[in-house]
């Protein structure tokens, strides 16, 4: 074995023994928070009154918990709680109801969209430069979702009497109201990739998250008798009858976050 081998050799081993050590010394947990603004997206977001699928949803907020086991440098483990809450664009549906119907005036309105996640999966940390405290982060998770399908009614009324308002005044003809909201579970998915700074064993996230998630919605008998969709579609355009809606949740959620390790 020449001289140079022998080097070469001493040198590989000396970086091996240097990046065990450096494993060794990372702290293997982590836990954080992050809070931030959640963005509808697809039908989950769209206002199209004819489309039962349209979730009506408006830009909400995003809270979250997130723990994380490091099993290397790069590569851990993760468990991820999660809140959304997105408030309904009933100004929006109202008009848009009027503007079927010029001799029916309408007032639509709806609790919001409410959902906790559990999710476990895989995260990953690569190092920026050599300073140590700038990473990118990435990740992907899976679970349930759980949410509460907002409650909804709706007035109708005659123009010439007044346009209804929520509390009954200016003559309306009936009340189209859902079942209340009702819990429902179902699969979700996320992935993530984000900016971190490090100082010591705290730090810093900027993330963007997209989410996505499908539920089966029975439509509901309403006050009138009639069949909606529990949730969406405010009054008997095409979904009379039994049956059931799909309906899409997908958004991405931007968010900032502060960490400890440990």
């Amino acid at each position: 074995m020449n001289k140079r081998t022998v080097i070469t050799l001493c040198c590989f081993v000396g970086i091996l023994q240097a990046a065990r050590a450096q494993q060794d010394t990372l702290p293997r947990w982590q836990i954080s928070l992050h809070y931030g603004a959640s963005i509808p997206l697809q039908k989950f977001g769209s206002m199209d009154v004819f489309d039962a699928q349209s979730g009506f949803a408006k830009t909400g907020s995003s809270r979250g918990l997130e723990a994380g086991y490091r099993l290397g440098r790069v590569w851990g483990l993760s468990l991820m709680l999660d809140n959304e809450t997105h408030k309904v664009e009933n100004h929006t549906v109202s008009n848009s109801l009027n503007s079927i119907n010029q001799n029916t005036a309408y007032f639509y309105g709806s609790s919001p969209w409410r959902m906790g996640k559990a999710l476990l999966g895989v995260f990953g940390e690569f190092p920026m430069g050599s300073g140590g405290h700038w990473e990118w982060t990435i990740g992907a998770n899976a679970g349930a979702l759980v949410t509460s399908i907002p409650s909804v009614w709706i007035l109708e009324g005659s123009p010439s009497t007044g346009a209804p308002t929520p509390n009954g005044s200016g003559g309306y003809d009936g009340t189209y109201a859902t079942d209340n909201g009702k819990t429902r579970m179902t699969f979700a998915y996320d992935g993530h990739l984000g900016l971190r700074f490090v100082i010591e064993k705290v730090f810093f996230d900027l993330r963007g998250d997209y989410t996505g998630a499908s539920l089966n919605i029975p439509y509901a008998k309403t006050s009138l008798g009639s069949q909606v969709a529990a949730g969406q579609q405010p009054i008997a355009y095409g979904t009379t009858g039994s049956g059931s809606s799909t309906q899409s949740i997908n958004s991405v959620n931007v968010t900032l976050g502060l960490g400890l390790m440990f």
